[in-house]
């Protein structure tokens, strides 16, 4: 009998422990390994369900979207390890801000989603509540390396009807995420089937890119930045333009972002400097020998590390001065301190190259940053020169600026002058160069040249006068 009883205890511990392991990989397939969030299938579960309840509730539901901005860069420039870390903290705030009865989920990547049920007031509610997770997600995160992280998020927002297909609630989320991210970033977007459109030219953009180098359809045009004080042409802008078969011209703000999440940007960052250095070496030999070049580098590019050495064999291979080349870098490299993207700086920088931070002010970097890394110059982002000299424009932020810069030693370039007004602020300000439509529209080299908009070319010395 004690032999049975025991052999019953044992019996039953081991469908205890059988139980238990069970549950743990019941667990660990629908839940994130990194995160611990529920993940997709779980998530397309319970979305199932909202569907299903629609038609029985008088509340409504929706599916948000989620994508960390700028995370591509993070990872590149910073590490993995980072960026584990900032998803992580992402995954803890959204816990904290959400409701209750809400269900958030990863994807993967940098992808996070949340069903959100129960809501009274349809937009008014989810609204409130993407705001929430935007202002929660803005602030800094700590790291190991004892430095903080700033991002933000863009958020796609979907309506659940009966009869949805849950899937297609994502994909239409995820559609009007992107459209947040065409928008500016860090903000929200409600879908519209109008975006099926756009997510349907964005599939045609990232088939298009894949052999868009072999196909010659890249071309440069440029847009000269002046000096303020003489009105010359100091650098000449190199800006990537697209011309696809069915589309025409493509701007690089609509394939650029496309270029970066498909890691393409590599390649064809690649070939614009080279093409630009070439150009360059040819209008300074023509007798613009004063003027440069100066071309947009991604943090993909920057996280390579043979760049700095790839950068200097093309100064080789096209007989381009290093001096007259000027990488411009967003303040979204600036991610995190003793990055790789600060390595390549500092490598760049020893070679005689110029730097200069792109869209200043609008990004989350320290501006500790501009006394320790080794940049020449800033450019003050559009947005706050739109409209200086008009009514109710305060310039006092421009000032502060260029302020600031000349402290540090370093150059101001003023982008998007489309006005009198704001030249004329501009040149209150002290600032040093200027770009924009009212000084000249990107075009090709020879249509600049031929219509002199680089001003007199400078005879060499065995041209008669």
């Amino acid at each position: 009998m004690r032999v049975a009883k025991q052999f019953d205890v044992r019996r039953a511990e081991v469908q205890i422990q059988l139980t238990e392991e069970q549950a743990h990989l019941a667990h660990q397939a629908l839940h994130d390994a990194l995160t611990g969030l529920p993940n997709r299938l779980f998530f397309l579960e319970r979305l199932s369900q909202a569907v299903d309840a629609t038609t029985r509730r008088s509340t409504r539901s929706a599916v948000l979207f989620i994508d960390i901005d700028h995370f591509k860069a993070i990872n590149d420039v910073a590490g993995h390890a980072v960026g584990d870390e900032l998803l992580i903290g992402v995954a803890h705030r959204l816990r904290e801000v959400l409701r209750p009865g809400d269900t958030v989920a990863r994807l993967g990547g940098d992808e996070f989603v949340v069903l959100c049920e129960g809501l009274l007031d349809e937009s008014a509610g989810v609204v409130e509540i993407a705001e929430r997770i935007c202002a929660a997600l803005s602030k800094p995160f700590p790291t190991r390396t004892k430095s903080e992280l700033f991002t933000s998020v863009s958020i796609g927002i979907a309506f659940v009807r009966a009869g949805d297909d849950p899937h297609q609630l994502i994909a239409q989320a995820d559609s009007a995420m992107y459209m947040a991210k065409q928008h500016g970033r860090a903000r929200y977007e409600i879908y519209h089937p109008d975006f099926d459109h756009r997510t349907t030219r964005r599939a045609e953009l990232i088939n298009g890119l894949h052999a868009v180098i072999e196909r010659g359809e890249l071309c440069l045009y440029y847009q000269p930045m002046k000096a303020l004080a003489s009105g010359s042409v100091v650098t000449m802008e190199a800006l990537l333009r697209w011309n696809h078969p069915t589309l025409g011209i493509v701007g690089p703000a609509e394939f650029i972002p496309v270029a970066e999440e498909t890691g393409l940007i590599v390649e064809i960052g690649r070939w614009v400097l080279t093409e630009a250095c070439v150009q360059c070496r040819q209008w300074r030999g023509d007798g613009f020998d004063e003027i440069g070049v100066s071309v947009n580098v991604s943090a993909r590019q920057l996280a390579e590390s043979t760049f700095p050495e790839e950068v200097a064999r093309i100064l080789t291979a096209t007989g381009l001065s290093a001096s007259a080349l000027t990488l411009e870098v967003t303040e979204s490299v600036l991610v995190t301190e003793g990055s790789i993207g600060r390595t390549a700086l500092d490598e760049l920088h020893a070679l005689g190259i110029h730097l200069a931070i792109d869209d200043f002010g609008i990004g989350y970097s320290s501006l500790s940053y501009l006394a320790r890394l080794p940049f020449d110059s800033l450019k003050v982002d559009r947005s706050f020169v739109a409209g200086l000299g008009g009514p109710g424009h305060n310039s006092s932020i421009v000032t502060t600026m260029v302020e600031l810069a000349h402290k540090l030693g370093l150059a101001v370039v003023a982008e998007g002058v489309e006005t009198e007004a704001e030249l004329v602020e501009l040149r209150r300000a002290h600032c040093d160069q200027v770009q924009g439509f009212l000084l000249c529209r990107p075009a090709p080299f020879d249509s600049l040249n031929t219509a002199g908009e680089l001003g007199p070319r400078r005879r060499s010395a065995a041209e008669p006068s």
